[in-house]
């Protein structure tokens, strides 16, 4: 298939506008916002029209591959380092994008990208890190105990380690 193709131009267009709605997302590029853009704010049905308008702009590189069988649009967010907000935002296109399946010709969609990517790995190492940390925390109170032997002296000094823990989370989002 082609992504010049009218139905595809026009469903990206859909997610767009679908997905422009989404909080924390700035702006949406795409082969058919470029397209658009130089026609007048039209979509033209004839493919070999799309090509030529394509061949106007610089940006179609990175949008498209050379067979036009894998097309980019491209999302700028404002989600900061907030893996909630991230989430949130990666949540809610996938939801966009699965409301207009009735209207999807024949494409299939991912999310990448940095903030995408640095969220799926982040979760894996908040899994890991709880499962190493609750470890940890029981061989220090044991070992701690065993030092001071009453549970007073014990939870005192350990209480540093648990504010510690407690502002780490806080800071990354958990």
């Amino acid at each position: 298939e082609d992504f010049r193709s009218y139905e595809s131009l026009k469903y990206m267009e859909l997610i767009s506008q679908k997905i422009i709605e989404v909080d924390n997302i700035l702006e949406i590029t795409s082969i058919s916002s470029i397209v658009k853009q130089y026609n007048k704010d039209v979509l033209p049905i004839d493919i070999e029209e799309t090509k030529l308008i394509l061949k106007l702009d610089p940006r179609v590189d990175t949008l498209l591959n050379d067979d036009a069988s894998i097309a980019v649009l491209q999302v700028r967010t404002d989600t900061g380092a907030s893996a909630a907000r991230i989430k949130q935002v990666v949540d809610d296109t996938k939801l966009s994008i699965e409301s207009l399946e009735d209207y999807n010709p024949w494409i299939k969609s991912s999310i990448t990208g940095f903030s995408a990517i640095d969220k799926a790995t982040f979760n894996v190492i908040i899994k890991d890190f709880s499962k190493i940390t609750l470890i940890s925390f029981g061989l220090v109170a044991f070992f701690v105990f065993l030092s001071f032997i009453t549970v007073k002296k014990t939870l005192l000094a350990l209480s540093v380690v648990m504010i510690t823990i407690h502002w780490t989370l806080e800071i990354t989002g958990y």
